[in-house]
């Protein structure tokens, strides 16, 4: 609410759809989430996979990823709406600087720029939407390696922010900052796919 309380234009409807194909179109692959605008009406849908709330879906996701889903959308659909109406409701410029992305760009806006908000959002809410045996887990069990491709190996504790950051890129890794930042067989590539695994492994626990 904080970040989008004070956009009055912003109307959104959600949808549990059985599936959610990318661009809404069924030939093409399924993926967690959409978000579209209306041409004309301007009105903004997000259309929610029911396969990543199911336990037993084909892409059922913990708790915490399906708040980072849904946030993430939610970031699409105010860009969308102060890309229609973008005489109104700058004071959220010390965010998006009044530099609004294309929609093509806005995963690369969302790396560059919302990467903080998200992390801040997800510290916010992790205790709502996680359990404390998986909490303590990860604190208690889990040894991360940020030079796991590199010799010599290096170990740290969990850190939740790392986690937080680490979470907010998931979805945002066809991005060219992505791709220049994460470079396959990379020790941040590395770092970046054990923080999201050992979460998808512990936190609804």
């Amino acid at each position: 609410m904080d970040i989008f309380a004070s956009t009055s234009r912003l109307n959104v409807k959600f949808e549990i759809n059985d599936h959610v194909h990318e661009d809404n179109d069924p030939t093409k692959k399924e993926v967690h989430a959409t978000t579209t605008q209306d041409p004309i009406t301007k009105k903004i849908t997000i259309k929610v996979s029911k396969q990543i709330l199911n336990a037993d879906g084909t892409m059922n996701q913990t708790k915490i990823e399906n708040a980072k889903t849904i946030l993430h959308e939610c970031i699409h659909a105010y860009l969308l709406t102060i890309s229609s109406y973008p005489l109104v409701d700058m004071d959220v410029a010390e965010t998006i600087n009044q530099v609004l992305p294309t929609p093509n760009k806005q995963h690369d806006f969302m790396y560059d720029k919302m990467i903080p908000v998200m992390q801040r959002v997800l510290a916010e809410i992790r205790d709502k939407v996680t359990t404390q045996a998986g909490r303590t887990n990860l604190e208690t069990l889990y040894t991360m390696r940020p030079t796991a491709m590199t010799n010599p190996s290096i170990s740290t504790p969990w850190n939740w922010n790392d986690y937080y950051f680490n979470l907010s890129l998931d979805g945002l890794h066809n991005t060219s900052s992505f791709i220049a930042d994460h470079p396959a067989n990379s020790d941040a590539f590395s770092l970046y796919d054990q923080y999201v695994k050992a979460g998808r492994i512990e936190l609804d626990r």
